[in-house]
């Protein structure tokens, strides 16, 4: 009689650690998703809706500048364009982008706008920047960003 109880103590036991490694597991997958939902938490944000994988012009000075705006490894990125005349894009540069409170924060080399940032390409010092959408439009300094025809085109089409 003793083995059996032995064994019904044995049992109930294992039956106990079993429920507890269980509820540890589920506790860490929560846990998984719930960090994985914070960490990106502009998945969710309407600006990133509205500019991802789309490219964005300004054409006020010269040949004009760009920003395209696209997600690689669940990390957000923004890319500045100035375009050339006779070539598409004479510089591109990439910036890793944060929204915060539905603004976009990159960072992009000093003096970008006056081309002093071609001197010396190894050693190029950055600023952080804020960006605002707003009515489908970018602002960024004092200049406004529009979604490029081509882009406008791709909405046209995909909403016929």
């Amino acid at each position: 009689m003793k083995e059996c109880n032995n064994v019904v103590k044995t049992m109930s036991g294992t039956r106990n650690l079993v429920k507890k490694q269980f509820f540890v597991v589920l506790l860490l997958l929560s846990l998984s998703a719930f960090l994985r939902c914070i960490e990106n938490p502009s998945t969710t944000s309407a600006v990133w809706n509205n500019i991802v994988n789309t490219e964005w012009s300004n054409f006020d000075d010269w040949a004009g500048t760009g920003l395209y705006f696209y997600e690689e490894n669940n990390t957000y990125y923004c890319v500045y364009l100035i375009y050339g005349s006779g070539m598409p894009i004479i510089y591109s540069y990439k910036s890793i982008l944060v929204i915060e409170n539905e603004k976009m924060i990159i960072h992009l080399p000093i003096n970008l706008e006056t081309g002093m940032c071609f001197n010396n390409l190894d050693e190029i010092q950055v600023e952080k920047v804020t960006l605002e959408y707003e009515d489908n439009t970018i602002k960024f300094g004092g200049k406004r960003f529009q979604m490029s025809e081509i882009e406008l085109y791709k909405v046209k089409m995909k909403n016929d």
